[in-house]
């Protein structure tokens, strides 16, 4: 459990920490930094930031159960104790993985919005929306 959270975290945090990275320096690019998408795209930086935070927060959490989980059966802990840490992890693992799925539907969204801000610096234009 351990190895795979840990690698699936690092993936996560690479692919949405590119995407906050060029979202940050889009919402800092000269005179485009003052325009509607440059304020969007750095929301966007946020909100994703936000996400990956609760996503990472919840399967720490897991990971640091199971590890008691196991230290607890090592150790020869009651069965009800035992339980009750796996348990724990195991609720924040599914939160974790709902977490991972909300942070994946707001960054396609996201990703969506980033096109059109493409397109509208292609053309030389800002969006009028903010």
């Amino acid at each position: 459990m351990s190895v795979s959270i840990s690698s699936e975290v690092g993936e996560v945090l690479i692919e949405c920490g590119t995407h906050i990275a060029r979202w940050a320096k889009t919402s800092e690019n000269g005179g485009y930094a003052k325009s509607p998408d440059a304020a969007r795209a750095r929301e966007n930086a946020w909100r994703v930031l936000a996400h990956l935070i609760i996503y990472a927060e919840h399967i720490k959490e897991a990971d640091l159960y199971w590890k008691l989980g196991q230290q607890a059966i090592e150790e020869g802990k009651p069965k009800a104790e035992q339980q009750r840490v796996m348990t724990i992890a195991g609720a924040e693992l599914r939160e974790g993985r709902q977490a991972k799925e909300a942070l994946e539907k707001l960054l396609q969204e996201c990703l969506a919005e980033e096109a059109g801000f493409e397109a509208n610096a292609a053309e030389g234009k800002v969006s009028e929306e903010g």
